[in-house]
């Protein structure tokens, strides 16, 4: 039996591919942005946007993840109907949530504006911004479902055409005189669009036809599992955007521009953890099967990419880091070049995390996960305004650096110890 079967083979390809289109897009997208827009436009953006993901945690409660991580041991169990009952009434809760989410949020632009952003906010702006909650909130538990039913491709181009199609909206708005809410707007209806497709996709499905009575032990079961996956979803945060969110609160309007000029570039690493979701149906399917050498060779794998990247990319950030800089953005943003080593190095370092994130999950050993994330929430929490505060996108950057080496490392512990059980079989 091949390590990897063609069917996933396929789906790291596609998943690969839309990942560089996705980073590629992305940054041209920052780029065109910070060099068009001025400073306090830029930074509301992002600042809002890292509130939005902020907002996810509670508007998805964990649901999106329970489809991502328990959805394909479901189907490799043939629960099918089961199946069908658990998205239906996860994707009904995500929509009840984001639209309360958005009333709160609408409720509390006055606080909002007066103690999270340093610089005078437009309500029609932000208003318009809020709008996103809602396709944002359904787009994950989209892709996560689709991932579930092996639909790689289509997860693929759905992402491309988000990334693409918000670049080549940027391109226009930027030609206009009202540029930043043509941004906003385009943002909010392509994010919407991709999510309806996607959604389009699944109840296609013969497994996902129309769900009326959902039973009470799968609303418990999902709750149940939700409030353990609503802790993992604050991990992600974590190591993106949580960084422009303290900067916001801690920092001035110039910090987080320079964050956001270092992330899109390490984004275009973070962009391909997304393979990692690939993996996730065949590790649970290499579990029921007991297939251990599988996984343990997927492992040292990983771990050997991960450390060339590492090595590879110190020399090139510290010593070319001010040029890179220059040359994909502008020589006014050259102080982000050290919070660029430190975003890429913890990019990098996400990718074994995501892989243990997706392992654990997949093999119904959440609780591992949870206890990991502990002590990295409280890395996080306690670093990341510190730094901010005192040493600005650096500063957080240094933070972004700290809580995913801690996430790796509690992960690495409870790996070994379950190599060490599997040995004893």
């Amino acid at each position: 039996m091949s390590l990897i079967p063609k069917l996933f083979v396929k789906g790291v390809f596609f998943s690969a591919s839309s990942a560089l289109l996705v980073g590629l897009s992305g940054y041209l997208s920052r780029r065109l942005m910070a060099n068009n827009l001025s400073e306090t436009d830029y930074a509301f953006y992002y600042s809002t946007l890292a509130l939005l993901s902020l907002m996810l945690i509670f508007t998805h409660l964990g649901t999106s993840d329970f489809l991502l991580y328990e959805l394909p041991g479901m189907l490799a169990k043939k629960q099918n109907r089961r199946a069908c009952f658990t998205y239906h009434y996860i994707t009904r809760l995500l929509t009840i949530l984001a639209v309360i989410c958005f009333f709160v949020l609408f409720a509390s632009t006055t606080l909002l504006k007066k103690y999270y952003f340093d610089y005078p906010v437009s309500n029609v702006y932000l208003w318009a911004f809020f709008l996103l909650i809602v396709g944002y909130t359904l787009e994950n538990s989209t892709l996560f479902t689709l991932n579930s039913l092996k639909k790689f491709a289509a997860i693929s181009y759905l992402r491309a055409a988000k990334a693409v199609g918000f670049l080549l909206a940027v391109c226009i708005a930027l030609q206009t005189a009202y540029p930043l809410l043509i941004i906003i707007l385009s943002i909010v209806f392509i994010t919407s669009v991709c999510s309806w497709l996607g959604m389009r996709m699944i109840n296609k499905n013969v497994i996902f036809t129309s769900c009326s009575l959902i039973p009470r032990s799968i609303k418990r079961d999902v709750i149940k599992g939700g409030m353990v996956f609503i802790l993992l979803s604050g991990g992600y945060t974590l190591m993106q955007d949580f960084g422009t969110f303290t900067l916001s609160l801690f920092s001035t309007a110039n910090e987080v521009v320079l964050f956001n000029i270092a992330l899109p570039i390490s984004m275009i690493v973070i962009s391909f953890t997304v393979v990692m979701q690939v993996f996730t149906p065949m590790i649970a399917e290499s579990y029921y099967n007991q297939e251990y050498r599988r996984l343990r060779s997927l492992f040292k794998w990983l771990f050997a990419i991960t450390a060339a990247l590492v090595t590879l990319a110190i020399p090139v950030l510290l010593f070319w880091g001010r040029f890179i800089i220059t040359l994909l953005f502008s020589e006014k943003f050259v102080n982000a070049h050290l919070c660029t080593f430190f975003l890429v190095e913890t990019a990098i370092l996400s990718i074994p995390v995501r892989a243990f994130l997706s392992f654990f999950n997949a093999i119904g050993r959440r609780i591992v996960s949870v206890k990991c994330l502990i002590p990295t929430a409280l890395a996080a929490f306690v670093f990341y305004p510190l730094l901010s505060f005192y040493a600005g996108a650096s500063g957080a950057g240094v933070a972004a650096l700290i809580t995913v080496i801690v996430w790796l490392l509690m992960y690495i512990v409870y790996y070994i110890k379950l190599i060490f059980y599997w040995g004893n079989l």
